[in-house]
Parts: C-alpha cells; structure tokens; sequence
C-alpha cells in the first residue's frame, strides 16, 4: 500500500510484503525514501508454501486510533497465509495516509466463491 503511484521520488509504502526463498517472507515500511526495520517471518514452510504452488494470502487492515477515534497514527496489518495467522504487522504511518494499493504484475487477485 502506499500513499502515490511510482512516479518521480519513491512513495512512502506503508505495507511491503516479499517472499523470499529459503522460508523467509520480510514485512517492511518505507518511509520518505527510507526502510525502516524489517520483519522476518521464518518457519511454517515458507518455501513449499510461496514457491512452489498457488497460496491464498489475507491481510487485514487496522487502524490504531487516537482519542478522538480516527486513524492518524499507526496501521496494524493482520497477515495470513493459507487461513493460517502468521503475524501482526505495525506501520509508522496511518492507514489514512494512503490513496493506492500496489501489487507485482505476477499477483492475481480474485474473489471467493460462494
């Protein structure tokens, strides 16, 4: 997710999610063209899970309000794989900062089917 299309300098990326081989997903926000502290998930069959077949992936976007309930501090993402609870990631930046969502050309979105 982040705050404008890739035009001119880098936007700010409030979410970043990137399997990597080897059982390793790295969770990270970039902030003025600059990452902040990664988060490693390791375990589960990572590789088995990412690489090798179809998977389904749920995030699910919270916000963390302030005394008058809105959303201007930070963002909590719940993250998934296959129905299963990997994480909770936690983004410096409010999830009202932004106005895109991005994704590689290789991700497919698709609705469920009832």
């Amino acid at each position: 997710m982040e705050d404008r299309p890739g035009k001119g300098p880098s936007p700010n990326i409030l979410f970043h999610f990137n399997p990597r081989p080897f059982d390793r997903i790295i969770l990270n926000t970039c902030i003025n063209d600059g990452w902040q502290d990664e988060v490693i998930i390791q375990g589960h069959d990572l590789s088995a899970m990412l690489l090798e077949e179809k998977f389904d992936l749920t995030i699910k976007v919270l916000c963390v309000t302030d005394a008058k309930n809105a959303c201007e501090k930070e963002s909590e993402f719940e993250v998934y794989l296959n129905n299963e609870f990997l994480t909770t990631y936690k983004s410096a930046l409010p999830i009202t900062a932004t106005k895109y969502i991005g994704f590689s050309p290789n991700i497919r979105i698709c609705m469920p089917l009832e």
